[in-house]
């Protein structure tokens, strides 16, 4: 999923709506493992990086800087 909204208290919770969105949908069709489960926040290379709190139940959802998407290795400034 790709998610975007400049104010960043708007998209934690955007975020976060999502995830509860999308975690009823897995507990009705399939299970999500919250072990592979994560997020990377794109940014500008003169960006500061904000500390999101992405939660999904008790689990905090990790940020990664970095990620494998469909063989291509995926940076957050995309670079």
């Amino acid at each position: 999923m790709i998610i975007t909204n400049p104010n960043p208290s708007n998209f934690e919770k955007c975020v976060n709506k999502i995830i509860q969105d999308i975690n009823e949908w897995f507990n009705t069709n399939l299970s999500l493992n919250m072990d592979k489960t994560h997020f990377i926040h794109f940014v500008t290379k003169n960006s500061s990086s904000i500390d999101f709190n992405i939660i999904h139940g008790n689990n905090k959802i990790a940020d990664v800087y970095n990620t494998k998407f469909l063989g291509l290795t995926l940076e957050n400034t995309l670079s």
